[in-house]
């Protein structure tokens, strides 16, 4: 009985019950110090951390001082229920338990004869007694032991005098108690936040902050689904509660971090530390923050971001500014998609960065909002800003430089693709200066090697364009606000860049190749679903091209930049009946689908006319070095023109982009040859011109690409524009 009490009496002691002490010195268990503290020691009396945590918990805390009060009532009933349910067998953890097997297991008890159970004697039932509070001691332990095993599995956590104290991978924190519950996880967590780098094992101090968190929350995750998958035993409730509050507690602290970047001392640069987080999403090594074990609405990310959105949206409209201002500087550096010098990765891992970014709505929204997404608009003082580019401090060099990057006003298409988000993204291609195919001995490669080293940036092409679309798309789902705000930047780039159907686009006033091909690529695959669905094809109202409201300017008829139309040179058909009752049933295939016709008119179809041009150059050049017994080997000049050529090839004639022009060009004959005369006569000459130039420009160059393609409307098309009724040039009812 003695022991009995000893075993009862447990905890009290500094209350009178000093008998206590002899009983669990005598009993050998060295678990004793996880016993509970005396009253009145809690961490809220005078006996508390240091002085500096308890400043910083105290600055961390001051918005859940009433939660955290109604949980203190509960933390006494909990406990005594936790006991009450708790299960005398192992949990199946993953964790690692090697030391508690290094303890003898308990003996098994005897069977007991129900048969004889009524008729035991009374030595036997007071025997029974006696082994019952054992057995509850032990199932105590047990518990205490997995939940010590939690934290340094998903926190990286041991509190002092445990049985992970040893561990050299942990942080090992001081809290005057070895009870870990449910309300202690907070404090548990401010006071590892509050540590410095130099108090860290070195494992944890090379680990950023918000990566931490982020691992913290992906291992409690993934911890929390196996247990509640379990069948075969129950997990204990309260190792899921603690789980669960580990879960939100990471996210209320990454969420405060962003926040007040000055609550703790390694969340100084915690934004920073974010968008790193969402650039290493391709790296192995790496935390992914946007994977959720239940999908994106369970990830570290948008768990983060919908804390942010409860407690204060005004700070993620500052957390996602400063994010996009340090992608976009990270764009800047990059040139092309071989480029790695800016960022590791290069642009790539920058631009799936700002997809993961804009998964959530809410940060998509906020993304079409930033000051820096639209050029300014036209006729303001910030449009007519002149930008001149920093120039090297040799004069001759400036010389150099200044035909290569000449100043240029801020709303323009040099303006567009440096001062935009978007534009920034698009800008980025393969090189001019392409290093695989050198001038000095392009003439001497093998075709076998310029073909893999052309098929292999086209693949790195491709990538890239994809996530670029992925982006755009993302964008776009943000809701009706941000998709309007992705429209007007498609159609300011088409605004500011009419002069790249000219001969020799001027630099100064027009963006550069890559970007005019890369936007006609990401809206080419906007048109992807109503241009392989037949049905939809009814969606493309042509009143658009007569609606200036509808498209803003890209399609005017004044101006020195007037789109001619096929039926009215003096575009008199327009202005005296121009549709401003345009109203479609579905506005965004039409505004999607003549965007894409302008693109290819300023990107695609104007390209191939360059290379063209080049090809005939390349064969006179090739003609008068023949004439003159000249080595076409040694001709600089001849394998700098044939260098161009394999540069220029390598994004020109890439087999998806090609398909993907021919079926749209193919979709666009069909609305013209099914119009009526009235809207026929309102259609853009760039339209039928485009249509043919793009053709035969791939059927002449790379025919292979047409293989399996259809192009059964275009011909009716032009049967029906060479016909007697539409031959002319301005066309008679």
């Amino acid at each position: 009985m003695s022991d009995l009490a000893a075993w009862a009496l447990r905890g009290l002691r500094g209350q009178g019950a000093r008998g206590d002490d002899s009983g669990d010195e005598g009993d050998g268990n060295d678990n004793n110090n996880n016993d509970a503290p005396p009253a009145g020691n809690t961490l809220a009396a005078d006996e508390g951390p240091p002085l500096t945590a308890q400043q910083m918990r105290e600055q961390r805390l001051q918005r859940m001082q009433a939660m955290q009060q109604q949980q203190k009532q509960q933390q006494e009933h909990q406990q005594h229920e936790a006991v009450a349910k708790n299960n005398s067998g192992p949990q199946p953890m993953d964790i690692d338990e090697a030391s508690d097997a290094k303890k003898p297991a308990p003996k098994a008890p005897p069977p007991v004869d129900t048969a004889s159970s009524s008729s035991s004697s009374p030595n036997e039932k007071k025997k029974r007694k006696q082994q019952t509070p054992s057995s509850e001691g032990d199932s105590v332990r047990k518990l205490q032991r997995k939940k010590e095993l939690l934290l340094r599995k998903c926190l990286q956590i041991a509190l002092a005098n445990t049985s992970t104290t040893s561990d050299s991978a942990v942080a090992v924190l001081d809290t005057g108690s070895t009870d870990i519950t449910v309300q202690s996880m907070s404090e548990v967590l401010a006071l590892r936040l509050s540590l410095e780098a130099t108090d860290l094992p070195v494992s944890l101090a090379t680990k950023p902050l918000m990566a931490y968190l982020a691992q913290s929350h992906q291992v409690a995750s993934e911890e929390l689904k196996t247990l509640q998958q379990q069948s075969t035993r129950p997990a204990d409730p309260e190792i899921l509660d603690i789980l669960t509050e580990i879960q939100r507690q990471v996210v209320n602290y990454a969420a405060t971090c962003l926040q007040e970047p000055d609550l703790f001392p390694t969340a100084q640069n915690s934004t920073e530390q974010l968008a790193n987080c969402l650039t290493n999403t391709l790296t192995a090594d790496a935390v992914n923050v946007t994977y959720g074990v239940n999908g994106l609405s369970s990830s570290f990310y948008y768990s983060v971001v919908e804390e942010l959105l409860t407690q204060d949206a005004e700070a993620l409209e500052r957390v996602v500014k400063q994010i996009l201002e340090y992608f976009s500087h990270l764009l800047s550096k990059v040139d092309n998609v071989l480029d790695e010098t800016g960022v590791d990765g290069g642009a790539l891992q920058v631009v799936t960065a700002l997809v993961n970014l804009c998964m959530h709505k809410k940060v998509a929204l906020t993304v079409t909002q930033h000051d820096t997404f639209l050029l300014p608009a036209a006729g303001t003082p910030q449009a007519a800003e002149r930008v001149t580019p920093p120039m090297p401090g040799n004069r001759l060099l400036q010389h150099f430089m200044a035909g290569i990057n000449p100043p240029y006003l801020r709303r323009s298409g040099p303006g567009l693709e440096k001062h935009t988000l978007l534009g920034l993204c698009l800008r980025v291609g393969t090189p001019k200066n392409n290093p695989a195919f050198n001038g000095s001995n392009i003439l001497r490669q093998s075709l076998p090697a310029m073909e893999a080293a052309t098929n292999q940036q086209r693949g790195q092409l491709r990538v890239y364009q994809t996530a670029c679309n992925q982006l755009l798309m993302n964008l776009i789902k943000g809701g009706p606000a941000a998709r309007e705000r992705v429209m007007d930047w498609f159609r300011d780039a088409l605004l500011v860049n009419v002069g790249a159907s000219a001969t020799r686009p001027d630099p100064s006033k027009v963006s550069s190749q890559s970007l005019l091909l890369n936007l006609s690529v990401v809206l080419m695959k906007l048109c992807e679903p109503f241009v392989n669905s037949e049905s939809k094809h009814s969606l493309i109202d042509t009143g658009f091209l007569s609606s200036p409201s509808a498209h803003g300017g890209v399609f005017t008829t004044e101006g020195d930049w007037a789109v001619s139309r096929l039926g009215d040179s003096d575009h008199s058909a327009n202005d005296h009946h121009p549709m401003d009752d345009y109203n479609p049933k579905n506005a965004f295939i039409p505004h999607v689908c003549f965007f894409t016709a302008r693109s290819l008119h300023l990107g695609l179809a104007s390209l191939l006319s360059q290379h063209d041009n080049l090809l005939r150059t390349i064969g006179h050049a090739h003609w008068v070095i023949t004439n003159r017994g000249g080595d076409l080997l040694s001709d600089p000049h001849f394998g700098m023109y044939v260098a161009r050529q394999r540069a220029q090839e390598v994004a020109l004639y890439q087999d998806d982009m090609v398909e993907q022009a021919m079926r749209f060009c193919n979709l666009l004959a069909k609305v013209l040859h099914t119009a009526d005369v009235e809207h026929l006569k309102r259609m853009p000459e760039h339209f039928v011109s485009d249509i043919c130039d793009i053709l035969t420009s791939i059927a002449k160059r790379k025919p292979a690409l047409l293989r399996g393609l259809k192009f059964g409307d275009t011909f009716r098309m032009v049967v029906k524009l060479l016909s007697p009724t539409y031959a002319s040039v301005r066309i008679k009812e």
